[in-house]
């Protein structure tokens, strides 16, 4: 893994070529990726890394976190309906902790709420308890939740 309190050198452009290094010291061409370049924990420290709604929350909330609280929403997920309505399920969550409430939230997140109903979930039904976890904390779950659902 790259010491993150050494400086090194993160992007480098070489003709035809848009190379990075990845946080386990992987060097990764954006312009021509292949996936044995790839590997899960990666992406498990970027997505640990990156603030979900861009960082507009009252604390860091990372997309990890988000992924692996998606999970336990609702666990195995069989299709592309059952991803949307734990990322619906979620966003309401999501809205009710980390943002400040105001007079436009209902007319504002009508739509959210109209797209959980049509798929069968009741607004109050789920309460997802949102504290928000470190990076280490998040990237160490978000890992440990991938190997449950692909343990390869």
């Amino acid at each position: 893994m790259v010491d993150p309190t050494k400086p090194h050198d993160v992007f480098a452009r070489t003709g035809d070529s848009a190379t990075i290094q990845t946080s386990s010291g992987r060097y990764i061409d954006l312009l021509a990726p292949s996936s044995g370049d790839i590997a899960i924990e990666d992406i498990a420290h970027a997505l640990s890394h990156i603030a979900r709604f861009n960082g507009h929350t009252s604390e860091f909330y990372s997309v990890a976190q988000h992924c692996v609280l998606c999970s336990k929403v609702n666990p195995g997920f069989q299709s592309a309906v059952e991803v949307k309505r734990a990322d619906l399920i979620m966003l309401v969550s999501e809205k009710r902790l980390l943002f400040p409430k105001n007079e436009q939230d209902h007319r504002e997140w009508s739509g959210v709420y109209q797209s959980l109903e049509c798929l069968g979930v009741e607004i109050g039904e789920y309460q997802v308890e949102i504290e928000p976890w470190p990076p280490s904390k998040a990237r160490q779950l978000f890992l440990e939740t991938f190997y449950a659902l692909d343990p390869r």
